[in-house]
């Protein structure tokens, strides 16, 4: 089990960022921002650490998140923006990819006003993205601009959990040498869970 304790030291920011390439994905009703042009993403890049962030999560295919978010709010945290847009890949590939950025922040941080949240629409969303795939996520420390500590955990590979009607995907279940067990195919269960234990976001 891999751990980044949240309050010590206290890590104010914790940024949910998914990212994928199916358009139909994008959470309906969360404020969408232009696509990112080629000067924003060079000035976004140059903005980035020159060394590397300390990785604190390693990525696991089949990741749910479906009790994180609860479990964050719990631990204190409010849902303060939300926004997806379309980008474009680094290496020129075309068609670019979409991604749903959910930040969180204690509600006491300086600067945040200490009602600020966004709306149901917003939670809901978040919720399904949650909810109806698995992710593939890594997780780094960074500092903010306050120098206070930010969890940024980036969420790739989705693996959708329903179809396009509604209805769960099924797997069959299989052994060593790749033989089917059981009776017939069940609902995909995740190989990790990302979870709040004991004050601490853990990939269990």
């Amino acid at each position: 089990m891999m751990v980044m304790p949240l309050h010590d030291p206290q890590v104010t920011d914790v940024n949910l960022h998914f990212s994928f390439t199916n358009a139909n994905v994008i959470p309906a009703g969360v404020r969408s921002v232009p696509e990112e042009a080629e000067d924003k993403r060079k000035k976004r890049l140059a903005a980035l650490p020159a060394t590397p962030d300390a990785k604190i999560l390693e990525s696991t295919k089949r990741c749910s998140l479906s009790q994180f978010v609860a479990e964050l709010e719990g631990a204190g945290y409010a849902l303060a923006d939300a926004f997806h847009q379309k980008r474009e890949y680094l290496d020129g590939r075309k068609g670019g990819y979409h991604i749903a950025r959910f930040a969180f922040r204690l509600p006491q941080t300086d600067g945040i006003p200490s009602d600020a949240s966004v709306g149901d629409v917003e939670h809901t969303a978040l919720a399904r993205l949650c909810r109806e795939a698995f992710w593939r996520p890594k997780a780094y420390c960074r500092k903010t601009k306050q120098g206070n500590l930010m969890l940024d955990i980036a969420l790739h590979t989705r693996q959708p959990l329903v179809n396009v009607c509604g209805d769960t995907i099924t797997e069959w279940v299989k052994d060593e040498s790749k033989k089917r067990i059981g009776s017939g195919p069940v609902p995909i269960v995740p190989d990790t869970r990302l979870r709040i234990v004991d004050d601490a976001v853990c990939l269990i």
